[in-house]
């Protein structure tokens, strides 16, 4: 499995860990069907926390799983209000970051920082504030 799923303990927040590739359609499915277990446990404001520090992924690689993470998370994930904050500096993964903003990708903003510690103090921030 390429990515490790969690629950941040008594937090909304759920970190997603990419390990070295994204892997096959049914790593995904199997990365989807772990995230959406834990959404079902949360109360929204809910928070995915995708770490991507050391992911090496191509450009196409990058598209293909942009798509299979929009299309397939729509069948699998329940419909709740999401966030998402994504860790890291490879500059597809910033790509796709701004890619999720458009329709065919679910039009999500996404939030990019470069730390664990800088995307927890956004989330708890936001969290505080009552955004």
């Amino acid at each position: 499995m390429p990515a490790t799923v969690e629950r941040v303990p008594d937090e909304p927040i759920i970190t997603i860990t990419f390990v070295d590739e994204i892997g096959s359609r049914s790593d995904v499915h199997q990365t989807l069907h772990e995230i959406g277990r834990y959404m079902e446990e949360i109360n929204a404001p809910l928070y995915l926390l995708y770490d991507t520090r050391t992911l090496k992924i191509t450009f196409g690689g990058m598209v293909a799983s942009l798509a299979e993470f929009t299309t397939e998370g729509l069948k699998i994930l329940p419909d709740l209000p999401v966030r998402t904050v994504v860790i890291g500096t490879n500059e597809l993964v910033r790509l796709a970051s701004k890619a999720a903003g458009q329709d065919q990708y679910g039009g999500h903003k996404v939030v990019m920082v470069e730390t664990m510690e800088e995307a927890l103090a956004h989330i708890r921030a936001e969290l505080a504030g009552g955004q």
